[in-house]
């Protein structure tokens, strides 16, 4: 399914639109029979209301098979979301929303993007938010109140608390994203303005409706004190080039899809002319960079020269090392981090081909922590090939590594 002109007008122009019956029956009864067949309450990921036994919402890691992930490739979804978005896109939250009959709790008037700048370094509100209904939503069970137009007001919600005002000292540092005591809420004084100007909706429909709206459009929901349950899934898509830069303290992966080999892949598959690549996992003797590092340097961009894919890490002779003459050296030794990488590389340069070949001519070699990133298998190749995206295409990558994983030679 694509959008047609009118209705993506009215997203731009109100920061949201429903779309009723999306989905058929037989859809959202396959993610509700999962749901109510299986037990919660001790998952990561979950989270409770005050009562501390009400399921208030649940998270997925958008990378493993979960109740959303058929759902979350349909393509009813997915290209209004690149429509939408003007770009390819990956899933960077996965959650299901609950609000229990008689107990479920208010959400704050707030933004969605301030959470994902501060708290995951994603760059701009380059993002969307697809929900999709899995009950009926209607006036009595706690609607998405939203604010037309606000989203054209950038970030306008601040810090409300902090984890040490938490009245829970024992709950984790991500719960207060998701608590009805949220870490970020727009100011009572904004909001009265805004809806002065602007007015309020609260989109409802059968299940299968779905609800597209911007991450910086400010809403909220009301307790629901009806005997109508309501349960929503929220699907996060942000564009792939709009790849967060990552902080030093990462939330969970069941709140940050983290699926960037495949976002940097669709990035990389398209550019001509690639730069042939060297990696060194040792300099004296030289030995190249086999297993691994070549679909990891062909995933970022980069043409692999003086390794096989699959194959052990081969001795290299100076002779071949200047004839194959990469356009860039990446200096990786086994077990040595960035500054014991940066001593030990400082032999190389004793070499009389050294200072002949193209990649030292034009300064590009460079050096990176192979202990940390590369010299075995594991989690942390995401941030390997994020690591290589960076050096190789730098107009088209910034993850925040540079300085701290990885550095020039010179």
């Amino acid at each position: 399914m694509y959008l047609q002109k009118q209705q993506i007008d009215t997203y731009n122009e109100s920061g949201f639109l429903l779309v009723n019956n999306l989905f058929s029956d037989n859809w959202i009864k396959e993610i509700t029979h999962k749901l109510s067949s299986m037990s919660w309450e001790d998952k990561p990921g979950t989270v409770l209301e005050s009562d501390r036994k009400t399921i208030r919402g649940i998270h997925e890691d958008p990378t493993k098979a979960g109740l959303l992930e058929k759902i979350s490739k349909h393509s009813c979804i997915v290209n209004p979301a690149m429509q939408l978005l003007g770009s390819p896109v990956y899933i960077h939250q996965l959650k299901i929303n609950f609000k229990a009959s008689f107990s479920g709790d208010f959400w704050p008037w707030h933004q969605d993007y301030i959470y994902w700048k501060r708290e995951d370094g994603m760059p701009t509100a380059r993002a969307i938010n697809i929900v999709i209904f899995l009950e009926e939503v209607n006036e009595f069970n706690g609607p998405l109140y939203l604010i037309p137009g606000s989203h054209k007001q950038g970030i306008i919600s601040s810090l409300s608390h902090t984890e040490t005002d938490s009245a829970d000292p024992e709950a984790p540092e991500w719960i207060s994203s998701f608590k009805s005591d949220l870490k970020y809420t727009t100011p009572e004084e904004t909001v009265s303005k805004l809806v002065a100007k602007f007015g309020i909706e609260a989109p409802k429909g059968q299940r299968g409706s779905v609800l597209f709206f911007h991450p910086n459009c400010v809403h909220a929901s009301a307790n629901n004190i009806s005997p109508f349950p309501r349960k929503i899934a929220i699907i996060t898509y942000n564009s792939v080039e709009n790849i967060p830069i990552a902080l030093e303290n990462k939330r969970p992966d069941f709140l940050v899809g983290r699926d960037y080999i495949n976002t940097i892949a669709q990035k990389t598959k398209p550019l001509k002319n690639l730069p042939t690549v060297v990696a060194l996992e040792w300099t004296e003797p030289l030995m190249g960079g086999g297993n691994w590092i070549p679909e990891l340097l062909e995933i970022a961009g980069g043409k692999p020269i003086l390794g096989v894919k699959g194959e052990h890490s081969p001795y290299l002779s100076w002779d071949s090392l200047a004839e194959a003459d990469p356009d860039v050296i990446i200096i990786m030794p086994c077990g040595f981090d960035l500054e014991r990488t940066k001593k030990e590389s400082r032999i190389l340069m004793q070499h009389s081909h050294w200072s002949n070949l193209k990649a030292v001519k034009n300064g590009e070699v460079f050096l990176v922590d192979g202990n940390a990133y590369f010299n075995r298998l594991g989690p942390r190749l995401v941030d390997s090939a994020e690591i290589l995206a960076e050096i190789l295409h730098p107009q088209l990558f910034n993850f925040g590594y540079r300085g701290k994983s990885w550095q020039p030679f010179f």
